[in-house]
């Protein structure tokens, strides 16, 4: 597919994680095994991911007034992201979320203030001039489709995460506009049942997005691409430690391998790869590095099924 400039556009957090032996009751005072303190956010764990992997990414992002104290831009910017789009805001802390883990599970509770990022607007989004790709995360559809419109020629994907839940037709026009649409199979499942709308058969009657995926945990992932559907799986299992932002892991090396190989069954390897390496370790941003998932890539196994 050749080069681009990349842009993360989306959410950008203080995640503190709690490893917990069980939930708590009311008013009980519970200690935690394991904790860890970092950045988070989509966009945050999608760009550091992509860092990881040998690639350059700017942040677009609305940080908080309280960001300078917490540290977070020059964490981020130390970690090698390019953080001159992130803008702040005067009137707004930034985005905080606690996760609570419970041990030998994946299960988990994710307590959020969203801050600042509720304010990121049309204007706070650069239209780069040279050839970029931007990927969203969990951002608003209708903003995602304004941007679009004013700044046409790029290579766009999406995870619209929790958006499908709160507007799930925005999440269906926008898919007319973006190359890539990655949704979880929860999110998929939902989103056709809402709008009563089959995005797969959407895709091969206009062609557009060009590539969805669907996330299925530890069942691996689908592929609909050319009018053809495949699953990719591990053929090994792990042990799960966190599985928060192994989405935005899967996501990031789904584009750049994608980007690189112009292949996307070989993007769908790593990207699988990618997204088990992230729930072996603690927290959000934990992201893995590309050696890592070009070796386990090689224990992904794709395959062709014949139904949609």
């Amino acid at each position: 597919m050749g080069s681009f400039e990349l842009f993360a556009v989306g959410n950008i957090n203080l995640d503190i994680t709690f490893k917990l032996p069980r939930m708590p009751s009311l008013d009980e005072n519970i200690r935690s095994n394991e904790t860890w303190i970092g950045t988070g956010g989509s966009a945050v764990n999608y760009s550091i991911a992509v860092k990881n992997l040998g690639y350059p990414i700017y942040l677009v992002a609305k940080a908080g007034r309280d960001a300078e104290r917490l540290g977070l831009l020059e964490f981020l910017q130390n970690a090698g992201i390019n953080v001159s789009k992130v803008s702040k805001s005067d009137q707004m802390d930034t985005g905080k979320v606690v996760v609570l883990l419970l041990m030998d599970s994946d299960s988990r509770i994710l307590i959020t203030y969203r801050g600042a990022n509720d304010l990121l607007g049309i204007d706070d989004i650069p239209c780069n001039q040279g050839k970029s790709f931007y990927h969203f995360a969990s951002v608003n559809p209708e903003l995602v489709l304004a941007f679009i419109e004013r700044c046409k020629e790029h290579v766009y994907s999406y995870d619209p995460g929790g958006w499908i839940f709160v507007n799930p037709y925005g999440v269906i026009e926008l898919s007319e506009y973006v190359h890539i649409l990655h949704v979880n199979r929860i999110e998929f499942l939902n989103l056709q049942e809402r709008t009563k709308i089959d995005v797969t058969e959407l895709q091969r009657i206009k062609g557009v997005p060009e590539i969805i995926t669907v996330k299925r945990g530890d069942e691996g992932a689908f592929l609909y691409w050319d009018g053809r559907k495949y699953s990719g799986h591990l053929e090994t299992s792990v042990q799960i430690i966190d599985t928060t932002g192994a989405g935005d892991a899967f996501d990031a090396a789904f584009n750049m391998f994608y980007i690189e190989t112009g292949n996307p069954l070989i993007a769908l390897k790593h990207a699988i790869a990618a997204g088990t390496l992230k729930i072996t370790r603690i927290g959000s941003s934990s992201m893995p590095h590309r050696n890592e998932v070009s070796d386990l890539a090689g224990k992904v196994y794709v395959s062709r099924i014949n139904s949609s």
